[in-house]
């Protein structure tokens, strides 16, 4: 999971864009976003064998939002939910840009 991946956030009619960065020791995941979604660490980080799971706050209509990620890993792809506090849920996916 370790690099850098170009992210796309679709929340209603709105696309984002972001650069994920992950770091994987074991099973341990952190990292940061940063983009036109804000800027933040990711926290409640998770990951099973091709699914991962991580919480980040992000700037939205204005306001600071909790947005919580739920993905599965395909090669070098993550597609999956975005469920946004006082939002309706969205989709993303993350392309590995490089690997570290």
């Amino acid at each position: 999971m370790s690099g850098s991946w170009s992210l796309n956030v679709k929340l209603g009619p709105d696309e984002k864009t972001a650069t994920l960065t992950l770091q994987q020791e074991g099973e341990r995941l952190t990292g940061s976003i940063a983009g036109s979604l804000g800027a933040g660490e990711i926290s409640n980080a998770a990951m099973t064998a091709d699914e991962v799971r991580f919480t980040v706050s992000l700037q939205l209509e204005g306001q600071t939002k909790e947005a919580t990620f739920t993905g599965t890993l395909s090669g070098n792809e993550i597609r999956g939910a975005v469920t946004v506090v006082g939002s309706a849920p969205g989709t993303f996916t993350a392309t590995r840009a490089r690997p570290n």
